[in-house]
């Protein structure tokens, strides 16, 4: 029968089997774990004061060490060559050994996540802790994803917990606390493990390369410490699969093909034609995603959290230094966090939230993030500076709108004003201010009914499509829900559209839009929907999907 031993990477042998490379390089003593020191001094601490305690509670994200050093607190617990003045297990005795292998009879590891019920917990822990040790010192339970134990089960061994034999040590481990009973919890020592720092988990990758004779180019261990995002054992199955080449020096030419595909870059070229306006390479970037067979959930998570870097770094500069990227996404982060207000990356971290929302429900995966882009690029640019052209000295700024809340009472005046001889070279302004003041009369205060103003309605969209692309897609995904004699009630679906909707620039812009084709002056209210009315609504869907050239397949 072959020997599966944590200190091995024989392969083709008739003793010993392949190990994984996390296996094989798993920390034998306290100094080899990555990334926890505040947890490895304070359990050497109680070793070597002999106040360990008799229950520990190890917290934290997967393959990160919890499981790890619940091992090694139990061989050093039970090693029979333990130096007085050290914490460090021998790794040599026969206890050490046998832990190490996993073979030990008085260290019991249960996986909770199969062994939910309260019968387990009774065969396997409360009656088992009543025996004393076979061969060690102490008795070690490590219950890994403790979380899962059913709630008759937590109350069996609630009893045991409190107070177990003088020969017993209870080590639960978990990545839910929230979802551990109270009582439990009160009875352990806590421990809070950490996402292992990108600088240490990034020397660890290049010191297990180095000792099996492989180099690493920086950039392929940066790569793989983003996507493992802090976690030790992710990292090191990443570290594997690229040395699957077998080449003694890893380059990022040769990890391409075989590390899974990141998507900082497009994360980035995404965000960086939003910021900047750019529609055109903004929906490029999404269409080459799709082709790419990209999964749109994961990346807008992704652009969700490179958005809260750019956020990070606004108030902490020196935070883009901690980050394990190359130096050209640094400097993307650096100079989009310095071109935008807060309050406008703020909004656009809660416009991906809303159309992450939206992908679980849309049938086409790629039109939240278009809905996105197109909105955010074309109705207001997202960056701090200014983008319009700036007037020349002592110029008039241009009005937007100019409509009275009543008409003037001088009508009669204006078309006695009209009819009367003017010198010639007064024509001209008699005639602009005649169209002035008829524009002013006829965006009178008027009443019309909901059905005319629906009636009317696909004018006004037509209208608004050859002046503003992105105001019209958001406004046909809309419901023109309510009037109110001259007020129109604007039902949308979505809060970063009201907000659009809300500005002072977007708002004049309709009006003044709406004022002649319905002969009169037209307020705006923008009321948010109930958002499984849209869902339900497949016109709407129809409408954008044709807007891209597109169909809802049903």
């Amino acid at each position: 029968m072959a020997n599966f031993l944590y200190t091995t990477r024989t392969i083709n042998s008739k003793d010993f089997v392949y190990m994984a490379l996390y296996h094989t390089h798993r920390p034998q003593d306290f100094g080899s774990v990555v990334g926890q020191e505040h947890i490895v001094k304070t359990l050497s601490n109680q070793i070597l004061a002999g106040t360990v305690a008799h229950a520990y509670l190890f917290f934290g994200p997967r393959g990160i060490g919890k499981t790890t050093t619940a091992r090694l607190l139990a061989k050093s617990m039970n090693c029979t060559e333990r130096k007085k003045d050290s914490a460090e297990p021998c790794n040599a005795c026969a206890s050490c050994l046998e832990i190490g292998r996993g073979s030990a009879l008085d260290v019991i590891e249960i996986d909770a996540a199969s062994h939910t019920g309260v019968d387990n917990v009774r065969e396997n822990i409360i009656d088992n802790a009543q025996f004393r040790p076979t061969k060690s010192a102490y008795k070690v339970f490590i219950i890994d994803e403790v979380h899962m134990l059913s709630t008759s089960a937590f109350n069996a061994l609630l009893k045991t917990l409190e107070e177990p034999p003088q020969h017993v040590l209870f080590i639960l481990a978990t990545t839910e606390l929230h979802k551990l009973p109270d009582t439990i919890v009160s009875r352990c020592q806590r421990f809070t493990f950490s996402k292992i720092p990108s600088d240490a988990l990034k020397a660890h990758l290049a010191h297990i390369a180095s000792s099996l004779g492989v180099t690493c180019e920086e950039s392929v261990l940066n790569h793989i410490v983003q996507k493992s995002e802090g976690c030790a054992r992710d990292a090191i199955s990443l570290l594997e699969q690229v040395m699957a080449t077998g080449e003694k020096h890893i380059t990022a030419a040769s990890a391409a093909f075989l590390l899974p595909p990141s998507a900082a870059e497009e994360v980035v070229a995404l965000t960086t034609a939003i910021v900047h306006g750019e529609t055109h390479t903004a929906l490029q970037t999404i269409q080459h995603l799709y082709d790419q067979g990209f999964q749109f959930l994961q990346f807008t998570d992704d652009c969700i959290a490179f958005l809260r870097t750019l956020l990070i770094a606004q108030v902490t500069p020196q935070y883009i230094d901690t980050l394990a990227l190359e130096a050209a996404t640094k400097k993307s982060i650096t100079e989009l966090s310095s071109s935008l207000t807060q309050k406008k990356l703020i909004a656009l971290i809660e416009a991906f939230f809303d159309a992450r929302a939206q992908l679980r429900q849309t049938p086409m995966p790629q039109l939240p993030l278009e809905i996105l882009a197109v909105a955010q690029t074309q109705t207001d640019p997202m960056s701090a500076s200014p983008v319009s052209t700036p007037l020349p000295p002592g110029a008039a700024l241009p009005t937007q709108k100019a409509i009275p809340a009543t008409p003037p009472p001088a009508t009669d005046t204006v078309q006695m004003e009209e009819n009367t001889p003017l010198p010639a070279s007064e024509e001209p302004k008699k005639q602009s201010l005649a169209k002035k003041v008829k524009a002013l009369v006829s965006h009178k205060s008027i009443q019309i009914s909901l059905e005319d103003a629906r009636k009317k309605w696909p004018e006004f969209i037509q209208v608004l499509e050859k002046d503003s692309p992105a105001l019209t897609f958001i406004l046909k995904l809309a419901e023109l829900h309510e009037v109110n004699g001259n007020t129109f009630v604007i039902a949308v679906g979505h809060q970063f559209h009201r907000d659009k909707l809300n500005e002072k620039h977007c708002m004049q812009k309709i009006e003044s839009m709406l004022a002649p084709i319905y002969g009169g002056n037209i307020n705006l209210n923008i009321v948010l929907k109930d958002k499984k009315a849209i869902v339900e609504k497949k016109q709407e869907l129809d409408s954008l999907a044709s807007a891209f050239g597109g169909e809802v397949v049903a």
